[in-house]
């Protein structure tokens, strides 16, 4: 694996995404600074799996702060990050990856959601997070029937637009001991 470590990534609303690790696994980011990207501030997607994002502060990226895209996008850590908006549509999208874990993480201020896990996104992991004040929801699961397994614990969801968790579709998903 690699370790990004340190960096500031200002796109200056004129690139896609700040940081992006694609088929690549074992790879460190931590304390790095992203903002202003016309996609993600951070995304992993291909066969990214085994990553660690950690100490990272992201903000005022057009679609995601944070984007964990693909089917093989499994087991990553996401942890103590700050990611907020204001421009930033959803904090933190996790779209058919699965066993990642999210967790000690504030997600404030965006336009949508704070936390969604979207498609077939399953046995995710989140716990001890901050989303709210987001204009949507705070947690949102899309994911018919193929969203299962995901266990949402201890997590503070609440100040939101609309729902602390929205839930549309999505099977044996297990919410425990969150504040809403």
């Amino acid at each position: 694996g690699n370790l990004i470590v340190s960096n500031t990534v200002n796109g200056r609303d004129d690139t896609d995404n700040g940081i992006l690790v694609r088929n690549s696994q074992r790879n460190v980011l931590t304390n790095n600074r992203v903002m202003r990207q016309l996609a993600a501030g951070i995304a992993v997607d291909g066969a990214a799996s085994s990553n660690t994002i950690r100490g990272n502060v992201i903000f005022s990226n057009a679609e995601k702060g944070i984007l964990l895209d693909g089917v093989g996008v499994d087991a990553n850590r996401v942890v103590e990050n700050t990611v907020r908006g204001p421009g930033q549509a959803i904090g933190i999208t996790v779209y058919d990856g699965d066993r990642n874990i999210i967790s000690n993480t504030s997600f404030v201020g965006h336009g949508g959601s704070g936390i969604s896990l979207t498609n077939s996104a399953s046995t995710n992991l989140l716990v001890g997070n901050r989303s709210e004040s987001n204009g949507a929801y705070g947690l949102s699961i899309y994911g018919f029937a193929a969203a299962y397994g995901n266990r949402v614990i201890s997590n503070r969801l609440a100040d939101n637009g609309s729902f602390g968790i929205r839930q549309f579709g999505g099977t044996r998903n297990m919410y425990t001991n969150n504040l809403v």
